[in-house]
């Protein structure tokens, strides 16, 4: 009877034991799963952690070096505007600086076009129309190539050795009716006016500098001797102020060349003063 209560027992603690080693097993496996799910939320979170750190790190060294580049770029972009600025400062130069060249080229063409024209005057159309072109539609020239009369344009103008010739033909018309008013004059004051042209002669000498002279005092004869005076030194400007003096029939006498003479004198002026501007342009391009 002992020994079966021994047997059964033993089974029964051979059981037990077997339950106990199942539970324990279980209960390890347990915690096992456990510290398996709590080391990977762990690991899940220093790896979360330490992502956000490397993002972080990541994001401010990205940040110095975006820094740094733009400061870096900006330079090189300083840099690059002021070679720019120089080398467009440089073409807008040698463009003005050929644009003053041109100018002046086709003035002095114009120039030479006025000065050195033949008997009869040519059309300054090819001349102008260099200026122009030279000029790259510059305001100031296209004011002054517009000032200019028509008849300069498609007909030209005499020089100054043909004005200047013409000038004493008209001298001697003029002297010849000296003494026919605006209204005319009777046919014997005609003759007298003729014959007086041969009897009258000129006796004219050049007024002190500074001296003042009353035009309206001067008959015809003083007029046109004043004229031929300044007009043999190269003073077209003031033997034609004095020509515009004259009155009568004088006057209408010399009309035509009056005429023939502001226009030299306008298209001289204006050449002059484009040859001038053209210098001045040279000369700030230079600068």
């Amino acid at each position: 009877m002992a020994s079966e209560f021994e047997t059964i027992a033993k089974k029964k603690e051979a059981e037990l034991s077997a339950a106990h080693e199942v539970s324990l097993r279980q209960q390890l496996r347990r915690q096992a799963a456990a510290y398996s799910d709590h080391l990977a939320e762990v690991l899940r979170v220093q790896a979360t952690e330490l992502e956000n750190r490397y993002k972080e790190d990541l994001q401010q060294k990205m940040a110095v070096e975006r820094e740094a580049f733009k400061v870096q770029l900006a330079g090189a972009l300083a840099q690059l505007r002021g070679v720019v600025s120089v080398i467009e400062g440089r073409a807008d130069v040698e463009k003005q600086n050929k644009q003053a060249q041109n100018l002046w080229t086709a003035c002095q063409s114009l120039t030479t076009a006025i000065d050195k024209g033949a008997t009869q005057p040519k059309p300054l159309l090819p001349q102008l129309t260099a200026i122009h072109d030279a000029a790259a539609e510059d305001p100031l020239v296209s004011q002054v190539l517009n000032s200019l009369p028509e008849e300069v344009v498609l007909r030209g103008v005499l020089n100054e050795e043909n004005v200047t010739r013409r000038f004493y033909k008209i001298r001697r018309w003029c002297r010849r009716v000296a003494m026919i008013g605006e209204n005319g004059a009777s046919p014997w004051t005609h003759v007298l006016s003729y014959i007086q042209s041969f009897l009258i002669f000129d006796s004219f000498d050049p007024v002190k500098q500074g001296e003042l002279v009353d035009l309206d005092n001067l008959d015809t004869f003083d007029l046109l001797a004043r004229a031929e005076y300044y007009l043999r030194r190269g003073n077209l400007e003031l033997a034609t102020r004095l020509v515009n003096q004259l009155r009568g029939e004088p006057k209408n006498v010399a009309r035509d060349w009056l005429l023939e003479a502001r226009l030299l004198l306008e298209t001289r002026q204006a050449v002059n003063l484009l040859t001038a501007y053209a210098a001045v342009l040279g000369t700030a391009g230079a600068d």
